[in-house]
């Protein structure tokens, strides 16, 4: 009897530690192996996806200024290039998802850096650091898909992609923004964090070097200052 007693109440001490230990983990059973969390991914991935709708698509986007802005300027005439030179409401309509897309991933950019700041989980400064200048790469890189889009399209939602229906703001909001967020962005650049080869990779715009982000914000400053009829 006392035997019994005894292999009862190991059974039972093996099904409290059992069932502690279960509990303890339970939750895991509702997370996906394969799913990636905030905390896996790295802003400067959104803002290379960026880069290639508007960059790497020569046969809508750089048609559509052939059009607009070449014939204007008398650069070229109405058939030098063909077709290409001929208005085309498709290639705008193409343009516009394009530029739209790029915009996105600019935006999600720049919402993923500002959360992983946010939260400041960080192993060594230098992530910090990164995270900082790549908030601004990609401010600096959104404004110039925006202006693109406004040049060509008109008005544009500055609180697009943002989880609500945005109202479409002026042209002349639009730029007034756009110098804001280009004097800001670039004042808020540290040229003196260097990338390490992952960084420099994945950045390929200037291989994440902060000093000419500095002039490429500076040099469009004064690009759309020059677009306006009063500076």
């Amino acid at each position: 009897m006392k035997n019994i007693s005894k292999y009862l109440f190991g059974l039972a001490l093996g099904g409290l530690t059992l069932s502690s230990t279960s509990c303890s983990d339970f939750e895991d059973i509702n997370k996906n192996p394969s799913a990636v969390g905030a905390d896996d991914v790295y802003p400067d991935w959104f803002l290379a996806n960026s880069y290639g709708p508007v960059q790497q698509n020569p046969n809508d986007c750089e048609r559509v200024f052939v059009y607009n802005w070449a014939s204007i300027t008398r650069i070229i005439g109405d058939n030098t290039f063909g077709c290409a030179a001929r208005y085309s409401d498709e290639y705008n309509s193409c343009m516009y998802n394009f530029s739209a897309n790029s915009i996105k991933h600019a935006t999600t950019a720049i919402t993923v850096a500002e959360d992983r700041l946010a939260q400041n989980n960080y192993n060594v400064d230098h992530e910090r650091d990164w995270d900082k200048n790549v908030l601004q790469f990609a401010r600096i890189w959104r404004v110039m898909c925006i202006a693109d889009f406004v040049d060509v399209l008109g008005p544009y939602p500055l609180e697009a992609f943002k989880g609500s229906n945005p109202k479409f703001d002026s042209v002349k909001d639009v730029y007034y923004w756009m110098f804001e967020e280009l004097k800001d962005a670039e004042a808020n650049l540290n040229t003196s964090v260097v990338p390490n080869d992952r960084e420099k990779a994945q950045e390929i715009a200037f291989g994440g070097d902060a000093a000419k982000w500095q002039k490429l914000a500076n040099s469009l400053r004064l690009r759309y200052a020059m677009r306006l009829s009063e500076v």
